[in-house]
């Protein structure tokens, strides 16, 4: 059923900047909850529909772009300031695909494959996803 609830923080100081221009959002359903990239800052945020404001998530190198939450529940986003998708490993981003510039919106086909639009090439690749770590792993991964 729709949820009918509007998620506006444009009058209010601290929630509008930790919003900074919102540019992705996705639903995470294992937490009820949805998460927002912004294309003006470098934290990422979350929202839970009751909430009076987002709540910081990670930060990281900045302009996201597109969100997208893997069927185990991992959390992609991409970023032109680091020409990368990223994974949310803790509360730290993780580069997974690096060197893709202008890496734009991301998102998964219906068999789990990771499509990456790139602005400056005019192309779109699909990626199996390589073996990603647990979304809560500690250690660094490379």
């Amino acid at each position: 059923r729709p949820l009918n609830a509007r998620l506006s923080f444009r009058q209010r100081g601290s929630a509008h900047r930790r919003l900074a221009n919102p540019n992705g959002i996705a639903w995470d359903a294992r937490e009820a909850r949805f998460v927002i990239v912004p294309k003006g800052g470098d934290t990422l945020v979350t929202w839970r529909p009751g909430d009076a404001e987002p709540r910081p998530l990670a930060v990281g190198p900045g302009q996201f772009d597109g969100v997208v939450l893997t069927g185990d529940g991992r959390l992609l986003v991409s970023s032109q300031a680091s020409d990368a998708v990223l994974l949310l490993v803790g509360d730290r981003l993780v580069p997974i695909l690096p060197d893709l510039p202008g890496v734009a919106d991301i998102g998964l086909d219906a068999r789990g494959r990771l499509a990456v639009p790139r602005l400056s090439a005019g192309t779109v690749t699909l990626y199996a996803l390589p073996a990603l770590p647990p979304a809560t792993a500690a250690a660094d991964v490379r």
